[in-house]
């Protein structure tokens, strides 16, 4: 069969337009597959924890060994606090006993990462402690007294003057402890009168103090 140059020419026409629309076809479909989007996630947890913890890192006082003079005016006072640490102040009739406390003043930290409240309860009273008095003597005394060992260390302080014991009672000291390791620490005074005629013997007191959130 003979073909004329004019049907060759559109046989060749055709052929070219079937090409180029498969080219565009799979240019289209190259297109497509260029869109698919994938999405895919990650986690990342931590957990904390509160934690309350008060501590006395100077947790020991001892006014030591001695004795009353009974003709020095009937009495010996001794006390240590902030101010005077670590020397214990002595005045009256006191024979032998520490003028100076090795660890300082008793002393309060607070190691949680929490603000707390603070509280002490002696076990002991002046009269349960000490003993003595009545007579040409006075009476055994027995206080305590509270301040910022660091400044900033309460949102408010009580009994930064000398307050007397109250066996088994809890006494506030500090509202609102801070944590901050510069200023998270209270100092604890003690303060004792000694009659001439307080009994012999050793004598101990135990403190305790109470941190709460």
């Amino acid at each position: 069969m003979e073909f004329s140059n004019k049907t060759l020419a559109w046989l060749v026409v055709g052929a070219i337009a079937i090409a180029m629309t498969g080219t565009i076809l799979s240019i289209n479909s190259l297109n497509m597959t260029g869109f698919v989007v994938v999405n895919t996630t990650g986690n990342a947890s931590v957990s904390i924890t509160t934690q309350t913890q008060l501590n006395f890192i100077v947790s020991a006082l001892s006014f030591g060994s001695g004795s009353v003079n009974g003709s020095g005016g009937y009495n010996c006072t001794m006390y240590i606090n902030k101010t005077t640490s670590p020397n214990i102040m002595q005045a009256g009739g006191c024979v032998g006993f520490n003028i100076t406390n090795l660890g300082g003043v008793l002393t309060l930290e607070n190691d949680g990462n929490t603000i707390i409240n603070v509280t002490l309860n002696f076990t002991a009273n002046a009269t349960d402690f000490i003993g003595g008095g009545g007579g040409p003597n006075p009476a055994p005394q027995f206080m305590f007294s509270a301040s910022e060992n660091e400044s900033g260390s309460c949102t408010s302080i009580h009994d930064t003057s000398w307050t007397t014991v109250v066996e088994n009672v809890t006494q506030d000291i500090c509202d609102g402890m801070n944590y901050v390791d510069t200023n998270d620490s209270l100092a604890v005074g003690l303060f004792v009168v000694l009659p001439s005629n307080t009994p012999q013997g050793s004598k101990t007191v135990t403190i305790l103090a109470q941190g709460t959130g």
